[in-house]
């Protein structure tokens, strides 16, 4: 009867390996998924954004290639009398 106390220290040490592996696993599960979905909001907010500045650009565009559409014509003509006066 001498191995009875060890089988006990054994048995006990088996058993709380157990919980604190298993309470482990469900903090990092945890962990893992808070994580996944703070990267899934953040991913959609960074899309956001991009659609957002996407459009704000093709807006300037479409501002700055009416503009520069007028200053080439203007440029044009002045640069066609400059050439017609020296030539």
């Amino acid at each position: 009867m001498d191995w009875v106390p060890t089988a006990i220290l054994m048995t006990t040490f088996v058993a709380t390996a157990v919980a604190v592996t298993g309470l482990g696993w469900r903090v990092a599960e945890r962990i893992r998924r808070e994580s996944r979905e703070a990267h899934d909001r953040i991913g959609a907010r960074i899309d956001g954004v991009k659609d957002e500045l996407g459009a704000r650009i093709d807006g300037v565009e479409a501002r700055l290639g009416g503009r520069i559409d007028g200053v080439e014509a203007g440029l044009g003509g002045r640069i066609d009398g400059v050439e017609a006066g020296l030539g």
